[in-house]
């Protein structure tokens, strides 16, 4: 559960550097959302 709400916050965190850097946050998060996806299943 501590790692969901981690995870949950990394990724508002990421959203919130997209919509300060645009183009340079998407990459960041297209390679956040492998990580994810290699966590969850």
């Amino acid at each position: 559960m501590k790692q969901d709400k981690k995870t949950l916050k990394r990724i508002l965190q990421l959203l919130k550097d997209i919509d300060r850097n645009g183009y340079e946050g998407i990459m960041r998060m297209l390679f956040c959302k492998k990580v994810v996806k290699k966590i969850f299943g």
